[in-house]
């Protein structure tokens, strides 16, 4: 059963899934793949994000040396986490139970700059490609008066067979 890289993405973006879901269902195999598709597509896409400055980053160091026994670059900031620890540090977390995931990724938009920008664009993908008043249509127009009996799952065939034709000939 072939996903699409978007559908492992929610899944994987989701706060209460994670990594959890395909651990206990999918093979090792299959786990890899998905893992690595994941944060390969995150590299390409969302590395060179600018990531906020946290509170940790915008410490200000002292005019001078005040006599401590303290190295000059002891008050530097620290370096911005790198794009694939965002991926880590996320995945370290278990999995809460979480209705919101959105909601969830706000509150964390600083922690996980990045993966949260990530994370909006593919949890907001509509769940449909067309709307579903133009699927009920050509519904209609396979069930004619002379076809009213049609079972359900032989309908749902025939207007993919019916989508997939047209996509192969347009």
């Amino acid at each position: 059963m072939e996903k699409s890289k978007a559908y492992w993405a929610a899944l994987l973006l989701h706060p209460a899934y994670k990594k959890r879901w395909i651990e206990l269902y999918l093979g090792q195999q299959q786990q890899n793949t998905i893992l690595c598709t994941f944060k390969t597509f995150y590299l390409e896409k969302y590395s060179d994000l600018e990531s906020r400055p946290t509170e940790l980053t915008t410490i200000q160091q002292p005019k001078e040396s005040q006599g401590f026994l303290i190295e000059d670059d002891f008050y530097a900031p620290q370096q911005p986490s790198t794009a694939l620890s965002e991926v880590d540090d996320y995945f370290k977390d278990l999995p809460l139970p979480c209705t919101d995931p959105i909601a969830w990724w706000a509150e964390r938009e600083i922690k996980y700059p990045r993966l949260s920008r990530m994370a909006f664009d593919i949890l907001t993908i509509p769940a449909m490609s067309s709307e579903p008043e133009r699927v009920f249509s050509r519904g209609g127009l396979v069930i004619s008066s002379q076809r009213h009996s049609i079972n359900a799952k032989t309908l749902e065939m025939l207007l993919c067979l019916q989508h997939w034709l047209k996509d192969e000939t347009g």
